[in-house]
């Protein structure tokens, strides 16, 4: 039951902001780094869906490409999850290292947060063919950074079965309908993952099988070795989808350019369908493939823009088990098609869906193509125009450049069907017509679906009651148990299925208080103030969640979402109100962009935009309600600004105060980290930038000594450069402290903290990682929370010297905490209200809140 503070703040907060906002970031054709991905073929994508910025397609690319190319060569590092988690099963782990006279100076033990009721991006779902009476029971899903879970009890609660160090891209599944403990599972997220970059963004490891209904994993050996398909390495890098053929049990696999057969279990594997160029090298990006009832095999091969030789992209259908496959395209299928997804009928083998993203950016119903295939006359029926397009500023049909493009039909009826996009669209007579189930409640609305979520990845109908089904998307899983009803209703079963992904979090500074928020990938900001990690959180704002700050004591806090949009939540009249806080003038923002509180001063905040850092120095003079970005007390500290840079992270010094570090790159020729005393002055800054610091690379992190501004650690995000820069006088000096994390194979480095009397810790893309001592290159670092974090990517680290609390904010698996060796000092309490607010779910969907003094 939610009975929280804060648990629940309208949508309708963020939306005032966006209407203020000000989208300057650069599209490709004006950001060299543009140029950069077009250069390396690889296409634009998007998260999360923004009818007011149609930048965002390229600037969480740019973003993610940014902070983990290597500089020096433009690209992010072949097979480097891979190689990173090799380094990480090497290093030691807290649990095995012994305790220095008897004080612990580790985290004692790392605990899940959650938010056991938000879900992340699932492109995996199945519903096991076997079922308990009358209901099925085992569900299998994917998270795509946070590994496979299992629900046994039909949703109601999940359990992990990948290991912790185990690569968890997951992207499809599929079972065996003849020997039903086996399952095959894909991995490699081609489009779309926010936990890695761009074209080596989150590769795959092979085809995993499971043995015993999913309770353990193995990877197949052959698919993780090199296939000699030309010129690419291993076409398992990406796998799209996998099929298991209900006669003969050979196992397909849709990878990048071809698809792949196994006739021995996945022993081995040989390619039946390429997608190759004039030059015979494989160019067919994105692939599908899925089976008939009767056994026939349908498989799509996309074209991208490449000189494919003739006829070899399009549709193919094989009827002798794969051996031979024919081009059965329908002859309107655009030229150039992009990405294509395939839909049979369960009842009826004889009818298919073809759904393309056909030309364009994919945002609307004109860059896509809708057909059905009727396999007893080789006939196609054209549906393309009879795709959503409605008015409102959803209301078209769009896979964001291929993102989320599904189609599925309804067991029992091959006249109802399904296609996602951006939403969830339901067709009851073969496509002639459509409504909206799913995603955004309407065309002229941007509100969530009830109980669902925008982006639209997988789809599974119970095996025993073709009415009811589950969907998978960006913000995790919903059920209903009646497909057909006109006014579509969901369950949720984000039930532990910790999948989210944070890019940011924040606490509430004051000791003992409970408050935690934090911004996620498509799934907007969530707080709790409960320790139990069972407890639900309250969603707080929409969009892609990035920063948030707390001023001590819990009120008022801020949240943000993509491209710098912050907005300021306080208590008017027993109501919570949003403000938007955004500076007037200021501009290119990074997609998640920095900001905090002055930690001595909780009404001033320092914001990152473009070359330069902002400060507000009193935000309670905003007026609340305001929707538009402002000039109240706003001064960008020009005078310090890094002309032709962008700044990329920032902190704000408690003792001595108002000394001020950021961190800025041009992401090609130069890297600065600036220091500014005074910073409330506007005076010049200090390049104290290290010596051996690369180029070009990605200043992720700064933290600083709580106690002695003059110790501070700066995180490079980027692969293969050196990343972790150590100073005890304010910058004059530095070393490397890569120490044991550091090498070609060394991972991302996301966040650093300073705890005095604990140590440091690290956020990282293996994982938390904590020392005691730092020495330099031999500096021993420490895998904390091995079997609770594990190595999931790790954003963020806040922690609380006062009563020793420290919170992981991770990129797949949700948040955790550990409780650290308590410092006992005070806090500074700043305009912060201590007010109780009870808030729960009206009628209808209103929210009633209630207030007391506490």
């Amino acid at each position: 039951m939610l009975s929280k503070r804060h648990m629940f703040l309208f949508i309708a907060l963020l939306l005032a902001a966006f209407s203020g906002a000000n989208y300057l970031f650069r599209t490709p054709e004006q950001s060299p780094l543009g140029r950069d991905l077009e250069r390396i073929g690889f296409p634009a994508v998007r998260s999360s869906f923004s009818p007011k910025n149609p930048d965002d397609t390229n600037a969480r690319l740019l973003y993610e490409f940014n902070r983990l190319r290597d500089p020096r060569s433009g690209r992010i590092p072949e097979d480097i999850r891979q190689r990173e988690l090799a380094l990480a099963s090497t290093l030691p782990t807290r649990d095995a290292t012994p305790l220095k006279g008897g004080k612990q100076l580790y985290a004692a033990s790392w605990q899940p947060r959650g938010p056991v009721n938000v879900g992340g991006r699932t492109r995996a779902l199945a519903i096991d063919l076997n079922f308990n009476g009358s209901t099925n029971r085992k569900i299998l899903a994917g998270g795509i950074s946070g590994g496979m879970f299992m629900s046994t009890d039909d949703g109601n609660s999940w359990q992990l079965k990948t290991g912790f160090t185990d690569l968890p891209s997951i992207t499809c599944i599929a079972q065996d309908p003849n020997n039903r403990n086996e399952w095959y599972t894909g991995t490699g997220e081609f489009l779309g993952n926010s936990a890695g970059g761009v074209l080596q963004n989150y590769l795959g490891h092979g085809i995993f099988k499971s043995t015993d209904g999913g309770n353990n994993w193995q990877q197949l050996p052959a698919t993780v070795q090199n296939n000699d398909l030309n010129s690419f390495d291993n076409v398992f890098d990406f796998v799209w989808n996998v099929a298991v053929h209900p006669q003969s049990g050979a196992v397909f696999a849709a990878v990048f350019g071809a698809i792949m057969r196994s006739t021995n279990g996945g022993n081995s594997w040989s390619a039946v369908l390429l997608g190759q160029d004039n030059q015979q090298n494989l160019a067919s990006r994105m692939t599908d493939v899925a089976i008939a009832g009767n056994g026939a095999i349908y498989a799509a091969l996309s074209r991208n823009g490449s000189n494919i030789a003739n006829g070899e992209f399009g549709v193919f259908l094989s009827t002798n088990g794969g051996d031979q496959f024919s081009n059965i395209s329908p002859a309107a299928l655009v030229a150039d098609p992009y990405r294509m997804v395939i839909g049979p009928a369960p009842s009826d083998p004889n009818t298919v869906y073809i759904l393309v993203h056909a030309t364009g950016d994919g945002k609307k119903a004109a860059d896509h193509q809708f057909f059905r295939y009727n396999a007893g006359s080789n006939s196609w029926t054209d549906l393309s125009a009879t795709l959503p397009d409605f008015a409102g500023p959803v209301g078209t049909f769009s896979s964001q450049g291929g993102y989320d493009l599904l189609v599925k039909v309804k067991p029992d009826n091959p006249n109802a069907v399904w296609i996602g996009g951006t939403n969830l669209y339901r067709s009851t007579d073969a496509g002639q017509n459509w409504d909206f189930v799913g995603g955004y409640q309407d065309p002229q609305t941007i509100a969530l679906y009830a109980n669902h979520h925008p982006d639209q990845h997988s789809m599974a109908f119970y095996p025993n009651n073709p009415n009811a089904m589950i969907s998978g998307h960006d913000g995790g899983l919903s059920k209903t148990t009646n497909s057909l009803q006109g006014n579509q209703t969901w369950t949720s079963l984000n039930n532990g299925y910790l999948t989210s992904q944070f890019y940011g979090i924040a606490i509430d500074p004051q000791a003992g208080g409970q408050f935690l928020i934090g911004g996620m990938q498509d799934n907007g900001t969530w707080n709790t103030e409960s320790e139990n990690p069972q407890e639900p959180w309250g969603r707080t704002g929409g969009g892609d969640g990035g920063f948030a700050a707390v001023a001590p004591g819990g009120l008022p806090f801020y949240i943000s979402v993509q491209n710098g949009v912050t907005v300021r939540a306080t208590v008017s009249n027993g109501q919570l109100v949003g403000s938007t806080v955004t500076p007037q003038g200021a501009d290119n923002f990074l997609f998640i962009a920095p900001y905090l509180l002055d930690p001595n001063d909780a009404r001033v905040m320092y914001l990152a935009a473009g070359d330069k850092v902002w400060r507000n120095s009193n935000l309670d003079d905003i007026p609340e309600g305001n929707a538009d970005n402002t000039t109240i007390n706003w001064t960008a500290l020009a005078n310090s600004s890094a002309t032709g840079f962008q700044v990329t992270a920032l902190a704000v010094s408690k003792n001595p105060a108002n000394r001020l570090y950021f961190g800025a790159s041009d992401f090609r020729t130069g890297t600065k980290i600036i220091r500014v005393d005074n910073a409330q002055n506007n005076p010049s800054g200090t390049d104290i930038s290290p010596a051996g610091i690369t180029p070009g690379s990605f200043v992720s992190g700064i933290g600083i000594n709580p106690d002695n501004a003059d110790e501070l650690i700066v995180t490079i995000a980027n692969y293969n450069v050196p990343s972790l820069w150590y100073s005890q006088n304010g910058g004059t000096s530095w070393a490397n402290i890569e120490g044991n994390l550091g090498g070609a194979d060394g991972p991302s480095m996301r966040w650093a903290a300073i705890v005095p009397g604990n140590g440091y810790f690290l956020a990282t893309s293996i994982g938390v990682y904590s020392t005691t001592s730092l020495n330099g290159a031999n500096t021993s670092w420490v895998h904390e929370g091995a079997n609770t974090i594990g190595n999931v990517v790790v954003n963020m680290l806040v922690t609380r010297p006062e009563d020793g609390l420290i919170v992981a904010a991770t990129h797949g698996r949700g948040a955790y905490s550990a409780k650290l060796a308590s410092t006992g000092r005070a806090v500074a309490s700043v305009n912060s209200n201590q007010l109780a607010i009870s808030a729960k779910p009206g009628e209808s969907g209103s929210t009633t809140i209630t207030l007391s003094n506490t």
